[in-house]
């Protein structure tokens, strides 16, 4: 059935993030995080946190065992490089907002450029 609905889609995915919060100094900080997945890669975004444990694991580079939150087992920058040959880049985007509204959207935003970005 899925087959009916394939010219509806392309292979082409992405995730959208954005947050907002205050700095020490009181002022507003906004944070865009974006990532698009080209020609079908979109699938090796889940499992490349797994592949990379792995290849940790069975290099003896993991320090710690058992069953624990995974929230520093390895860097953004390890898992970009592991997507690195994957047509999947990110992006971030920084700035201050205009106001303290929750809806009012970013003000000046620069983009950063991250390794595994074309």
């Amino acid at each position: 059935m899925s087959e009916w609905l394939i010219g509806f889609g392309s292979d082409v995915g992405g995730m959208h993030v954005d947050l907002e919060g205050d700095l020490p100094d009181g002022s507003r900080h906004v944070l865009v995080w974006e990532l698009v997945a080209r020609g079908g890669d979109g699938p090796q975004v889940p499992c490349t946190a797994a592949v990379l444990l792995v290849k940790k694991l069975a290099r003896g580079a993991l320090p710690v065992r058992g069953a624990r939150p995974c929230l520093d087992l390895f860097t953004l920058d390890e898992f970009l490089t592991e997507l690195a040959p994957f047509a999947i880049r990110t992006s971030v985007a920084r700035g201050q907002s205009r106001n303290r509204s929750a809806n009012s959207g970013a003000g000046a935003m620069h983009a950063e450029r991250l390794p595994n970005q074309r």
